[in-house]
């Protein structure tokens, strides 16, 4: 039995599901194997970490589906869970905990005034904390506490974590999980929930050697990067190109300890993955100050289909398009097309002039409107080939401040290029 096996073997808590299905412990193990096997997971502390915090532990309960009357599942911690429960808690899927009561629907999670919240994706969690590149001791600060899961494992793997949560409810909750957790034999006393606004960050707990955001934002508090060490890093699921992939964020300070030229002080981003988070709210938020348009539906007519994508384009390929064809327009965004046969919604161009917009899809681009938005998304596609294809991670920006006075961001700019292929205009100079 190796030292992953072992971890598994050792967590506490109802045991067995409510039914024939695998034991707690098999099912840990094969939740790391998997990990392991999407390339999510290379450390073996982190493996260790994953075998040893229950996810199902940190889940009071979830929503099932998707719609306007999904049902919530509430999840027993006081009698072994059942099945289907495991196999949710286990499934390499986000979770949506929390959904905000609408004037015209109904709260059955009974936190009336809750923000979106969920459990996110567990691989997407393990790439992130192994981008985080964190060691024992290092000082975390969390924006978005969620279910506390995350918090688990970055404390059982050594570090210091503070997670603000401005929710009082998922707080609260978070805090019950981690003390479920430690009334299991899981060590979590390193990681500490706030009730506060995360554009705030938490001063009390500065400095900190990693920021982690787990809540799409539109850019940076500069609180975060006031609190941060002079080589600390920020990791953040940033708006951009219809979705919110993860951006990492260093510091001059930290560029020059690793041997690039960088001014000191100078925020500095690259891409890592395409990624989709629910969205953060205040002035991080989708209505606050962008370096993209707002959220749009476009009802503009006719809606046409256009096979004008590369043949060999592998669905896989998109979210990379999408994702340079932002860097090069500041009018890609996320946008819903009304009106056809069907909804389609995602990255997209829109056209303010004329109220057209440019969906694409994994085969095809969606017109609504003016013909303007499609020859615009022609070109982006055009612009994406020469450049040789480039991925989420070949793309760099740096930050400038923007906002009102008294509640500023850091937005992302000058988004350039660093494949071999050559440089690239500055997101906002157009096609």
């Amino acid at each position: 039995m190796d030292e992953t096996d072992q971890a598994a073997s050792a967590v506490g808590g109802p045991a067995d599901a409510a039914n024939d299905g695998p034991s707690i412990s098999a099912r840990l193990d094969a939740f790391v194997e998997r990990l392991r096997m999407l390339g999510a997971v290379t450390r073996p502390d982190v493996a260790r970490a994953f075998a040893t915090v229950r996810r199902d532990r940190c889940l009071t309960g979830f929503y099932d589906g998707v719609g306007p009357t999904p049902r919530y599942l509430t999840v027993s911690q006081d009698d072994p869970p059942s099945g289907d429960v495991l196999d949710a808690a286990y499934a390499d899927s986000a979770l949506v905990t929390h959904i905000p009561q609408t004037s015209g629907g109904t709260q059955t999670s009974g936190d009336q005034n809750a923000v979106l919240s969920s459990c996110s994706q567990p691989s997407l969690v393990a790439r992130m904390i192994e981008w985080l590149d964190v060691m024992p001791g290092m000082r975390v600060l969390e924006i978005g506490a969620g279910t506390g899961y995350n918090a688990a494992l970055l404390a059982v793997l050594g570090c210091r974590v503070t997670s603000v949560e401005v929710s009082p409810l998922v707080a609260t909750e978070a805090r019950a999980s981690l003390a479920r957790l430690a009334a299991d034999g899981v060590d979590t006393s390193l990681a500490t929930v706030v009730h506060g606004d995360g554009y705030q960050g938490w001063p009390d707990g500065a400095p900190y050697d990693r920021v982690v955001v787990t809540c799409a934002v539109n850019g940076l508090a500069p609180s975060w990067v006031e609190q941060l060490g002079p080589r600390g890093g920020i990791l953040a699921p940033m708006r951009h190109g219809g979705l919110s992939p993860i951006i990492l964020v260093t510091t001059g300070a930290a560029d020059a300890a690793a041997g690039t030229d960088a001014a000191a002080g100078a925020m500095h981003g690259r891409g890592l993955a395409p990624a989709g988070f629910l969205p953060v709210t205040g002035p991080l938020g989708w209505y606050g100050p962008s370096s993209v348009p707002p959220f749009v539906r476009s009802t503009a007519a006719p809606v046409t289909r256009h096979r004008v994508l590369p043949a060999d384009l592998h669905p896989h390929d998109l979210a990379d398009l999408c994702f340079a064809a932002a860097c090069l327009d500041e009018r890609v965004t996320r946008v819903h097309v009304a009106g056809a046969p069907e909804e389609w919604g995602g990255c997209g161009v829109f056209d303010p002039d004329t109220g057209s917009a440019a969906l694409f899809t994994h085969d095809e681009v969606i017109l609504a409107g003016d013909p303007v938005a499609l020859d615009t998304a022609i070109a982006l596609i055009d612009a994406w080939e020469r450049l040789g294809r480039p991925k989420v991670a070949d793309w760099t920006c740096r930050f400038a401040l923007s906002g009102p006075p008294d509640t500023p961001i850091l937005l992302a700019m000058d988004w350039a290029c660093t494949t071999s292929a050559g440089t690239t205009p500055g997101q906002g100079d157009q096609l």
